[in-house]
């Protein structure tokens, strides 16, 4: 009795291996033919066009940025300009922090910070990040954006760059003094020096 159902199954197998082979065999006969016959169809091509047909459901943001932020980034075009630093805005933190492959559980690692950005930062003229530029808005008073405050400044920490929030800020010369207070202390060194 085993032995049949063994051989039923077994017959099943070439059965569909069969299938298979002739189903390819007969859509390269196809191809064949339609290529010299000029009319050979690319699926891909096709599914390009279907794309091209179909209505997506997404449309064009009027701003990256909020009122808050441009605002910000008003104040702090003139402090990057003098120190030849680039402004990036809206950056993943995962296209800022890299999860070696050897650690234990990269994946996870990497989900923390793929869906995370930050609102500005601060690169050297090679696009090195040199630091993290967060403008607070109320949201950031809710427990769950906190605790995301939280893991993003910690992240920081670790990886070694510094990381500011602004909820309010006191013009180009305050922006300026809380990002390069070490600067403003040797200016004032410097300037009391010369008297």
């Amino acid at each position: 009795m085993e032995g049949w159902i063994c051989l039923g199954i077994l017959i099943v197998i070439i059965v569909i291996l069969n299938y298979n082979v002739n189903k390819k065999t007969a859509k390269i006969k196809k191809e064949n033919e339609e290529l010299k016959n000029g009319t050979f169809v690319n699926e891909e091509e096709l599914i390009e066009e279907e794309q091209k047909a179909t209505k997506f459901p997404y449309y064009l943001e009027k701003s990256l940025l909020t009122n808050k932020e441009k605002a910000f980034y008003t104040t702090l075009k003139p402090i990057a300009d003098e120190k030849n630093l680039i402004i990036i805005s809206k950056m993943r933190l995962a296209d800022i922090f890299k999860v070696p492959k050897d650690t234990y559980n990269s994946i996870k690692w990497f989900n923390y910070i793929k869906a995370k950005h930050a609102d500005f930062v601060l690169c050297d003229v090679n696009f090195k990040p040199l630091m993290i530029i967060e403008v607070d808005d109320k949201t950031h008073q809710y427990e769950d954006r906190a605790r995301r405050d939280k893991f993003v400044n910690e992240v920081c920490r670790q990886a070694g760059i510094p990381i500011h929030h602004f909820y309010q800020w006191d013009g180009t010369e305050g922006v300026k003094k809380m990002l390069f207070p070490e600067q403003i202390v040797n200016e004032t060194v410097e300037a009391s020096q010369l008297q």
